[in-house]
């Protein structure tokens, strides 16, 4: 921490005290030069504002260039880290993030869509999904390969095939007592048991049903989310021996590595030798 980037983080103006502490904590986190090994469930804890907020203002602080996403090696790993662009400190910035902060909103607004109308005005730190649906599809389809083969290792990653998305009623009453809303707990349940996570981690459970309730905004029933999450888990793990950094669930799942098999530290070394191995035993 720099003494000096942390005055001068105090005193740039954001005319938002959410996206202040924010920028606080991440300068007070980084050294000398604004680099910030702080993830996003670290500074959400530190902050007390959910990781779905953090995030997207995080995504605001890099769109007006405040903020740089960037990865270090560091304890013989390698980690995403944020860069503060330092000289963007202390200056009034209330304009431009508001700006960006607005724009985020809206598009936020629009995707959506329907369940936004049944949000009754809430805070972006209400953790309730507010939508009904009369049924949800039967899911257990399993997994269908959908994806191209890696270019290296020759193997399609498989992902679930989606079902399609539920119907939101026009009528009917929105909370955590509606279908949907119990529904999102089972996924959770689901992923927690499939991954042997103990009810006690509570931390951990709302970031899962953070990422789930995300997703449900794109209009994926909850089962079929918890199946590809659990899948990619999985996915990982068999892959194991072909990647250099294996993450942890909160990174891999908080971080949206799940959804993404190109974002993770593939071994490029080893994937050749796998591909070698395989042509020459044809």
């Amino acid at each position: 921490m720099s003494w000096e980037n942390l005055r001068d983080a105090y005193r740039t103006k954001l005319e938002n005290p959410t996206a202040k502490s924010v920028l606080v904590l991440i300068v007070d986190e980084a050294n000398a030069e604004g680099l910030a090994l702080a993830g996003i469930s670290r500074i959400a804890e530190l902050t007390e504002v959910s990781e779905r907020t953090v995030t997207r203002l995080v995504q605001v602080f890099v769109s007006i260039g405040l903020l740089e996403r960037s990865e270090v090696w560091f304890k013989g790993r390698l980690r995403p880290a944020l860069k503060v662009n330092l000289a963007m400190l202390g200056g009034d910035l209330a304009a431009v993030f508001d700006a960006a902060y607005t724009a985020a909103q809206s598009k936020r607004r629009t995707m959506d869509g329907g369940l936004e109308a049944c949000g009754n005005g809430r805070s972006d730190e209400d953790e309730n999904v507010a939508a009904t649906v009369e049924s949800v599809a039967a899911t257990g389809k399993g997994v269908a390969a959908t994806l191209p083969p890696h270019p290296l290792l020759g193997i399609s990653p498989l992902v679930p095939l989606m079902s399609p998305p539920p119907v939101v009623p026009q009528g009917g009453t929105c909370g955590r007592d509606s279908p949907l809303q119990g529904s999102l707990e089972h996924a959770v349940d689901q992923v927690c048991n499939a991954l042997s996570i103990a009810r006690a981690r509570k931390r951990r459970r709302r970031l899962l049903r953070d990422v789930i309730a995300l997703e449900m905004t794109k209009g994926q029933p909850p089962p079929t989310i918890a199946l590809a999450m659990v899948a990619a888990w999985h996915r990982q793990i068999e892959m194991g021996p072909y990647l250099r950094v294996k993450l942890g669930i909160d990174k891999f799942f908080g971080d949206g590595y799940w959804k993404d098999e190109d974002r993770w530290f593939w071994d490029e070394q080893r994937l050749r030798e796998a591909r070698n191995a395989r042509v020459g035993c044809m």
